[in-house]
């Protein structure tokens, strides 16, 4: 299960995307740690004057650029984070990870930045919203990136077969159903059409609403391509190679390290927000900036790599495109398109389904005592066949559940979303099934066709503890009529409260009046009991002869406090 860290185009700003190939399981745990511990875990590795930490050689997957350009950040494997610049520290994973990290990107207003494991966990850092994973599903391959859609603010994460999951982001389309001449090793969300492209290792290109600007598919690369990102200005893009050639399709050449013998080889890279530089990273920290995106400091434990400058200046790279791009940059397709990249006609799309649940706010959660919460929830597929029946089931950490419809149709694009599910839910039983306070709740929805694909979505996380609260009703009393012609009403009060520490005594006052004059104020003190409630006698206040309703009655115990400002009639 995911675990979000809390401490969120664009300024269009591109997505790195690094790989590394693991087995899949499930990702690791942990709160986000301070600098201090970073500093620690990292052995004691000096940092760069402009960066708070160092990452062990040989570790580093990939980098994100802050909005403005003036910093970036720099992650390892093991979901360690370097903050250089202007990029604020938000932390990192305090433990390894199931499965390695392989790759980072930044929110749209680079307040934040994801993480993304090889089983597909996210992790969540700054203001970045955790919208769902494929932590839970067993993957065909494993996942080696993720790009963030700048207009929801959601993101999509992509497997080496090419594989899209769409996570509050719309799905465009994958190579999921195709055999690659290569694998899938990176993906770039596209600002301009909402689409995204995804790049092979030989540097073929499959556009999904994106346009396809050229690929390298059909050149002999001296190494492979590890990386890509878009270039908002023109529209095109840039591929980077694991020696640091850069390809440049309807986007300008700034300069590259083809021609220099690097300590580690590149892993990724991320152009900035007005087309105008890019930057990649070195496996072991390093960083090489081109064009306008300036030099921070790096992540090398040392301080920098001995075959180039730790500034990296654009005068000492080449001044040409290096001898894996051909002699002009290429700004079309090639005159042989490469097999693997569709231009016309892109393949069928991939069933997705994306689940989303909370807690419905019943009485069920008052107490820190009280047996558990239901839950409501609701989902969304598309990639199904058009105006088909399909059906689905639901089940709640493995319980069924028995409100899930049985037939539905898809709608003309082959979607069907489903909202405002689960109250009430039931299991076979015929008993309301309840997630305990602070428990993991897991919502899995499966929809199936009855002949043909079906597709498995799961929604994780943690049940909240319920705080402090007081609830007041003050029902009128039966003993008076409340008669026109009656000189006032009388009121008997009620109050629970819910989440106090069980069986304390706590400070109470109860205040009331009516028309803004407060009539009556008193003290005392009451006990809770051992679910950290407590439940006033119905003559705690009352009866009341005053003027016609409404009143205001106001309870504060343990500095906690409750209003009711009403006729009478309901709490």
């Amino acid at each position: 299960m995911e675990r979000t860290y809390r401490s969120r185009q664009l300024a269009p700003l591109a997505v790195v995307i690094c790989i590394v190939m693991a087995p899949l399981m499930i990702f690791g745990l942990g709160g986000r740690p301070s600098d201090t511990q970073l500093l620690a875990h990292l052995g004691g590795h000096a940092a760069s004057p402009t960066c708070n930490g160092a990452l062990p050689a040989g570790t580093v997957i990939g980098m994100a650029a802050t909005s403005d350009d003036d910093g970036y950040w720099v992650a390892n494997n093991q979901g360690l984070v370097v903050a250089c610049g202007d990029a604020q520290s938000f932390g990192g994973l305090t433990s390894p990870p199931n499965n390695p990290i392989v790759g980072i990107a930044a929110t749209p207003d680079g307040g934040g930045y994801y993480l993304v494991a090889s089983d597909g966990g996210v992790f969540t850092f700054g203001d970045a919203v955790y919208q769902g994973s494929t932590g839970a599903i067993r993957l065909n391959k494993p996942v080696v990136g993720m790009a963030v859609d700048p207009s929801t603010g959601g993101y999509w994460l992509v497997a080496s077969d090419g594989g899209i999951f769409s996570f509050n982001a719309p799905f465009q389309g994958s190579t999921g159903a195709i055999t690659l001449n290569k694998p899938i090793v990176g993906m770039a969300a596209d600002p301009a059409t909402g689409g995204y492209w995804l790049v092979a290792s030989d540097g073929g290109i499959f556009s999904f609403n994106a346009p396809f600007k050229g690929s390298m598919g059909a050149v002999t690369l001296n190494k492979p391509i590890v990386g890509m990102a878009p270039d908002v200005a023109t529209g095109g893009y840039w591929l980077v190679a694991a020696d640091g050639g850069i390809f440049s399709f309807d986007a300008p050449f700034f300069g590259s390290t083809g021609a220099i013998l690097l300590d580690k080889p590149i892993y990724g890279m991320e152009a900035n927000g007005t087309g105008t530089g890019y930057r990649f990273v070195a496996s072991d920290g390093g960083i090489f900036d081109f064009g306008s995106s300036a030099f921070f400091g790096s992540a090398v434990p040392s301080g920098g790599v001995t075959t180039l400058p730790s500034t990296a200046p654009t005068t000492t790279a080449p001044t040409t495109t290096p001898t894996t791009t051909p002699t002009t940059t290429p700004t079309s397709t090639p005159t042989t398109t490469p097999t693997t990249t569709p231009t016309t006609t892109p393949p069928a799309p991939t069933p997705a389904i994306t689940v989303i649940a909370s807690v419905n706010g019943s009485t069920y959660c008052v107490y820190q005592g009280s047996p558990g919460c239901p839950l409501n929830y609701s989902f969304a597929v598309s990639g199904f066949p058009p105006d088909t029946p399909r059906g689905w089931s639901t089940t709640i950490n493995g319980l069924p559940v028995d409100s899930g419809c049985s037939c539905v149709t898809t709608d003309a694009s082959g979607s069907y979303a489903a909202t405002g599910l689960g109250s009430g839910w039931t299991s076979d039983g015929g008993a309301t099934i309840l997630v305990a306070n602070g428990a993991q709740a897991t919502v899995t929805v499966t929809f199936a066709a009855y002949s043909g694909p079906s597709v498995t979505g799961s929604y994780a996380f943690t049940m909240p503890v319920p705080q402090p609260s007081i609830h007041i009703d003050a029902p009128v009393a039966q003993s008076t009529g409340c008669a026109s012609s009656a000189p006032g009403c009388e009121y008997d009060l009620y109050f629970t409260d819910g989440g106090f520490p069980p069986d304390t005594t706590l400070p109470m006052s109860v205040t009331y009046g009516w028309g803004g004059v407060i009539e009556s104020t008193s003290s005392s003190t009451v006990t809770t009991d051992a679910d950290g409630g407590y439940l006033a006698p119905a003559s705690l206040i009352g009866p009341i002869e005053g003027v016609d309703p409404p009143i205001t009655i106001t309870v504060t115990i343990g500095g906690v406090t409750g209003t009711y400002a009403g006729d009478g009639q309901s709490g």
